[in-house]
């Protein structure tokens, strides 16, 4: 989290499906951990970026592109398995080809979809 910049995309998925395309709009800071119940898994320290959401009326299933999305991810530490299964985790960084697609599926399948940047 600490690489990412004002500007940069950040796709949330959920089930193998894209339901946001959120821009953050700061650099990461230091913040505690607003999931006090999950003290006991996650650290209490962390880190925060405040981003501008759009949740996609109509999510993208990643199982209808996966031919198009195992080429572009990367070999190790991907958010897809080779056999294309998501992996768990929580932020994965993606090179810009693999962003352009993401992009790209959002706004064909949700009118055009605008971004703040």
């Amino acid at each position: 989290m600490k690489k990412i910049q004002p500007g940069d995309i950040i796709f949330s998925m959920y089930r193998q499906e894209m339901v946001s395309v959120n821009v953050a709009t700061k650099k990461a800071i230091e913040a505690n951990n607003p999931f006090i119940e999950h003290e006991k898994t996650w650290a209490r320290d962390g880190w925060l970026v405040k981003a501008d959401y759009k949740v996609l009326s109509r999510p993208v299933s990643m199982k209808k592109h996966m031919n198009e999305i195992l080429p572009l991810c990367p070999p190790k530490y991907s958010h897809f398995t080779r056999k294309g299964t998501g992996a768990q985790g929580y932020l994965f960084e993606i090179d810009v080809n693999l962003g352009d697609l993401l992009l790209e599926l959002a706004k064909r399948n949700n009118d055009g979809l605008k971004l703040n940047r």
